[in-house]
């Protein structure tokens, strides 16, 4: 998700012994025994023994954390800015309200897969907690693609195709995949750490995700039914 490198508008920070509610455990069950994909804090998958899950699922979940914990929220002198790589990212932990999933395609060959996974999730994402007050629009899911392949799940229009289908639904999803390199979409000199495998990210969207939609017409079409016009920019960014 090429955002995760830009500077965000300003965000509530939850006092430190905050805790919202996110998903509750009966919600949980409740949402594997309906679709098949098990949701985990960030808390939980400290806890995990071998009883719980498998190795391999494990490994992936603690090397994505790892992943996030000594890059995405550290600074990084190539930001251009202070602070950590992702300020979102800090802010969803503080207010624990940030869930991982584990999706493995049957076809890493074909994309068609990834279009029913990530409307399900947008579901799900729908259901976590707070949907509405000052800190809803912190909340992060992230799905973690084991073996999805970069070139397949990079292809560019139909990436556009999904986010487009995302946002419709008020999710601004961001993909991290191995071998992408987001600079070439941001222009900037900044290329974050890549993730162990590939990955995407799911928010709320928002007003100030002008910023990443100009580039692309049918984003433009649906920031303006949802917020109106957004800015004029000489040069836009895709996700």
């Amino acid at each position: 998700m090429a955002q995760l490198s830009t500077s965000l508008p300003p965000q509530p920070k939850p006092p430190a012994d905050h805790k919202t509610p996110g998903f509750s455990s009966e919600a949980i069950t409740q949402i594997q025994a309906s679709t098949g994909f098990r949701l985990y804090s960030p808390e939980q998958i400290e806890m995990l023994g071998p009883d719980r899950l498998p190795p391999r699922e494990q490994k992936q979940l603690r090397e994505t954390m790892h992943w996030i914990n000594h890059f995405i929220m550290q600074p990084h002198r190539g930001l251009g800015r202070p602070g950590v790589v992702c300020p979102y990212v800090k802010f969803s932990l503080d207010a624990s309200i940030f869930y991982l999933s584990i999706a493995n395609l049957e076809n890493p060959n074909k994309y068609d897969e990834i279009f029913s996974i990530m409307h399900t999730h947008a579901q799900i994402f729908s259901q976590m907690k707070p949907n509405s007050g000052p800190l809803e629009n912190l909340r992060v899911l992230m799905v973690l693609v084991p073996n999805g392949k970069d070139h397949v799940l990079s292809h560019p229009e139909l990436s556009k195709r999904l986010k487009t289908e995302m946002m419709e639904q008020d999710v601004t999803v961001g993909q991290f995949f191995p071998t992408l390199n987001p600079v070439k979409y941001l222009k900037s000199k900044f290329f974050p750490d890549q993730p162990p495998f590939c990955m995407y990210t799911m928010r709320r969207f928002i007003r100030s995700d002008w910023m990443f939609i100009h580039g692309e017409p049918e984003w433009r079409e649906v920031y303006r039914d949802k917020f109106g016009d957004p800015p004029e920019l000489e040069q836009g960014f895709t996700l």
